[in-house]
């Protein structure tokens, strides 16, 4: 299902409640620079545990404001890199199912998303101190996401949040700190970062 609607910039909403995908490897581009897409409608058979290739997923669908993703099985992912680049219009994204597995490629998931107000992460979302260190994909990517958006709540694990306020490239401003809120993706409880050393 590579590229199947890329580009289809007029189109405004997607009914997917027929389609079975229980089988398809790539997602890749299906919906990219799809501009004016507002609404999508999943069914029960969109199913995602095969595929392996996310990438660009939904990057340029500027129009979405909110997007929930919750029951995409992401057991079989590798590469999630630039999945929502470009979103300018989204606000809300729940991606609270996607777990680190064999993904590997998750640059700029990101990027550009300039008006979240609200990121929920599950609790199996967790980078260690030294994969942020050392895989610049991570942490780049965090770290400009953290950046460029003002007053976001993001509900992650504690230890996805204190591992990333320990990473080097965190360490030597503050100042997106003040601009996030912090939630225990379980209980909802407003967190507190561990400050850096």
């Amino acid at each position: 299902m590579s590229g199947m609607f890329m580009e289809c910039e007029k189109i405004t909403s997607l009914d997917f409640s027929k389609f079975k995908t229980s089988k398809v490897i790539s997602f890749e581009s299906m919906l990219q620079d799809c501009k004016a897409l507002t609404t999508i409608t999943w069914g029960d058979n969109f199913d995602t545990h095969y595929a392996e290739n996310f990438r660009a997923m939904f990057a340029g669908c500027r129009s979405l404001k909110s997007l929930n993703l919750n029951f995409f099985n992401m057991s079989s992912a590798t590469n999630i890199a630039i999945m929502f680049g470009s979103c300018f219009g989204l606000e809300d994204l729940d991606i609270s199912s996607f777990t680190r597995g064999h993904t590997t490629g998750l640059g700029s998931i990101f990027a550009e998303c300039k008006n979240m107000k609200e990121l929920k992460l599950g609790k199996d979302f967790v980078f260690t101190v030294d994969e942020l260190n050392n895989q610049d994909d991570a942490s780049f990517t965090f770290r400009d996401f953290a950046a460029e958006v003002d007053n976001v709540t993001i509900y992650c694990s504690p230890e996805f949040m204190n591992n990333l306020h320990a990473c080097f490239y965190y360490g030597g401003d503050d100042s997106y700190k003040a601009k996030t809120t912090w939630r225990n993706t379980e209980t909802g409880e407003i967190m507190t970062p561990v400050s850096n050393q």
